[in-house]
């Protein structure tokens, strides 16, 4: 494919060859068995003659070209967002395979044969080829029923078989609604994923047992109405989910930075509010199971937790909301965000720098912290900023002009003033304070760390923009090429004509008046990594808070006697019952940056009369592990 786009003309396409993603089991034999009836190809292996006993698995249904691809609609890609403000770096990408589909039929023994009924999927649907658009043949299946048999009764007539014993399924598609590849996808119903409601059993001729099946329910659904609250059955979204791969909304529509949109590709992490949390891990799953008795077993859930990333205490992002100068004592103006205790998205660009005093950095606490001053400001470094020597932002900076680019870097310890770290009166806000570094390698400290390293991000990835050669952007032709007027365009650069930049350096040069780059942030996009402070770091996905079982006895009895309940509860907490049991082998790497065990090694790289670059490069430690999981 000759692609004439963008900058670099960016293509790839990786093809792999086809190779067995699953294996089949065909039989089971016993210590004693003999294939002793083996007299023919039909006959070899397991047989109604053979001695010993065996259990055989055969496979009939088949579907031969099984298309699939992410994303599934026609001539869609996933967006993968180069830097924010340069639509020419901007790639796509998507996932296409091809695949068989086989379905057991049969289970044999020697006396008896069990008989799977299968049922086409209406969210089962591939694609109709590489470019994508939803098939409209050879579905996924489903089983329906599994059907035994005296394997002697069902072979001498299969059609007037009676069966012992049939397990049957009945299904609806309740979950997960608005499925691409669910056949209904568009209508107002039916349109989710396959969904198990109900199990039953009959006996040869007998249908009793079937007034009294199981009946599965899942999290969210209302009895009395038969609907479900969506905040536990959320819509499909391909992008709606967390670094642990738990559901997390995504309903952003914009990557505009200004917008107060925030996708879950900019911020994956895990909302620390336990109640959210609980919500979000529990979706689409099962929580009742209605008994043939007439008892119920309820299932309760609530999010995984760790205190722990191996020995390393859990790090957490913390939203900044705000940006003052570090004048003593620290007030913080809750008046101006109201309620107070909800913590505001400002999307409005703040100064960052401050030639005298540095900056104070204010956050949202986790929990509020009560008592008085130097008490609080104690606890707060102590639960906050203990045992961190580099502090991790991200931080959405203006870069120039409205082009905001995310800047990652760290704030070494010597440049956080500690004394002027404070909790402020409600207990609720606190601010770190950071101390100003050199521009350049050497002189006076006057720059933040944080505007250093996004001007440091604009000469290494925007130079054409830092350096006011906004004439480049319009000599590119829409296809990537370059020709005279790119040349024409380079020649009147400030850069170009102004050889003084280069005597001051080109970090002075850019933090100067005359081109004020990485002035300032956005501070509803910005973060900077702390220590989780309540030591219960919520993540990793769901797990049982309590099973119930009630006898329901009450209903049945018409209210003259009582119903009774009985159950467990797990704890997940030590001794304290406040610190988590839960600790983390690894993170996740998407949303690494929040990984406690991600740490700077910085390289110092001269360049003789040129100035010289410091760069930094993450701890390679995540290298080490290919998964992450959370255990106690």
């Amino acid at each position: 494919m000759d692609n004439k786009l963008g900058l670099d003309n960016y293509y790839s396409n990786t093809i792999m060859p086809a190779y067995a993603h699953s294996y089949l089991l065909t039989a089971i034999l016993s210590p004693d068995y003999v294939d002793s009836e083996n007299n023919s190809p039909a006959t070899k292996g397991p047989s109604d003659g053979d001695i010993g006993n065996y259990t055989k698995f055969k496979y009939g249904t088949k579907i031969e070209d099984y298309y699939w691809r992410v994303p599934l609609g026609s001539n869609e890609a996933t967006f993968n967002e180069g830097l924010k403000s340069d639509l020419m770096d901007d790639k796509a990408n998507y996932i296409y395979g091809e695949k068989e589909l086989w379905y057991l039929d049969t289970i044999e023994t020697k006396n008896y044969i069990a008989i799977f009924t299968l049922g086409d999927r209406k969210d089962g649907y591939g694609v109709i080829g590489k470019n994508g658009g939803r098939a409209n043949t050879n579905p996924m299946k489903y089983l329906q029923k599994i059907s035994l048999y005296v394997k002697r009764d069902y072979k001498k007539n299969p059609a007037t078989a009676v069966a012992i014993k049939v397990v049957h399924f009945e299904y609806d598609y309740s979950l997960c609604p608005k499925v691409p590849n669910n056949i209904n996808y568009g209508n107002p119903a039916n349109n989710g994923k396959l969904t198990l409601k109900k199990i039953y059993f009959t006996y040869q001729d007998s249908n009793k047992a079937g007034l009294s099946p199981y009946k599965f329910f899942y999290a969210g659904y209302d009895k009395a109405n038969n609907t479900y609250d969506a905040r536990y059955n959320p819509p499909y979204n391909l992008k709606g989910y967390d670094r642990w791969g738990n559901y997390k909304p995504n309903t952003a529509n914009s990557l505009s930075p200004t917008s107060t949109d925030i996708p879950t590709a900019e911020y994956p992490y895990v909302e620390q509010d336990q109640t959210t949390a609980d919500i979000y891990t529990q979706a689409w799953s099962l929580t009742e199971i209605d008994l043939p008795s007439g008892g119920i077993i309820n299932v309760d859930y609530e999010s995984d937790d760790y205190a722990y990333v191996q020995n390393k205490r859990a790090g957490q992002m913390f939203k900044v909301i705000d940006v003052q100068t570090n004048t003593a004592p620290f007030k913080f103006n809750t008046i101006t965000y109201n309620p107070p205790v909800v913590a505001p998205s400002v999307i409005t660009p703040i100064e960052l720098n401050d030639a005298a005093t540095g900056k104070r950095l204010i956050i949202k606490l986790q929990d509020p912290i009560t008592g008085t001053a130097p008490d609080k400001d104690d606890i707060f470094k102590n639960q906050y900023l203990g045992n961190i020597d580099n502090l991790y932002f991200r931080f959405l900076m203006d870069i120039k002009g409205g082009r905001c680019e995310y800047v990652s870097g760290y704030v070494s310890r010597s440049r956080i003033d500690f004394a002027n770290c404070q909790v402020d009166v409600s207990g609720r806000y606190a601010c770190i304070t950071l101390l100003n570094t050199t521009t350049n390698d050497s002189g006076v400290d006057k720059i933040n760390p944080i505007t250093k390293a996004a001007i440091q991000f604009g000469r290494l990835n925007m130079s054409r923009v830092v350096w006011n050669s906004s004439e480049l952007d319009d000599a590119i032709g829409d296809d990537g090429s370059f020709g005279e007027d790119l040349l024409k365009a380079i020649v009147k650069s400030n850069f170009f004509n102004n050889i003084s930049d280069a005597i001051v350096g080109p970090n002075e040069a850019l933090y100067s008046d005359k081109y004020k780059v990485g002035h300032n942030m956005i501070t509803g996009k910005s973060w900077i990594r702390l220590n989780n402070p309540n030591m219960k770091k919520l993540g990793g996905g769901c797990r049982v808070r309590q099973i119930r079982i009630s006898d329901e006895w009450k209903d049945m009895s018409n209210n003259t006697d009582k119903s009774f309940s009985y159950g467990q509860e797990y704890e997940y907490t030590l001794e304290d019952g406040i610190t988590s049991s839960g600790v983390a082998s690894y993170e996740p790497q998407l949303g690494g940056d929040e990984n406690p065990g991600s740490n700077p090694c910085p390289l110092v790289r001269r360049n003789g009369w040129r100035p010289t670059m410091n760069i930094t490069w993450k701890s390679l430690l995540a290298s080490r592990f290919s998964f992450s999981q959370r255990g106690l």
